[in-house]
């Protein structure tokens, strides 16, 4: 088992996009995962894709190679660029108006 964790702090996250714009959302994110997304969940999005580097299932800046997306009732999970949920890994995210956390765990 793998347990990646990352927090984002909200404001400077903000003030990374506000600067570079949209190259950057575009380098980070999916086109789906930027449908009606406040900075708040791109920041926990964000974070989770940082979990997933830290435990192996992406290289480090192919940030786009998973997809995070939310099941009916609102779980989030990972979606692999093949076109299927990963399924050895459960995440979890969570923020407030400051920050954003992620946990990933892989499961062996």
């Amino acid at each position: 088992m793998k347990i990646g964790i990352d927090i984002v702090d909200i404001d400077d996250f903000d003030k990374r996009i506000r600067r570079s714009g949209q190259n950057l959302l575009d380098k980070l994110f999916t086109p789906s995962e930027l449908i009606n997304q406040q900075i708040t969940h791109l920041a926990g999005i964000f974070a989770t894709k940082e979990c997933l580097i830290k435990i192996g299932i992406i290289p480090l800046g192919e940030w786009k190679q998973v997809e995070i997306r939310n099941d009916n009732s609102g779980k989030p999970f990972v979606f692999g660029q093949n076109g299927q949920i990963i399924t050895n890994v459960e995440i979890s995210i969570s923020h407030s108006p400051k920050s954003a956390v992620a946990v990933a765990i892989l499961e062996s």
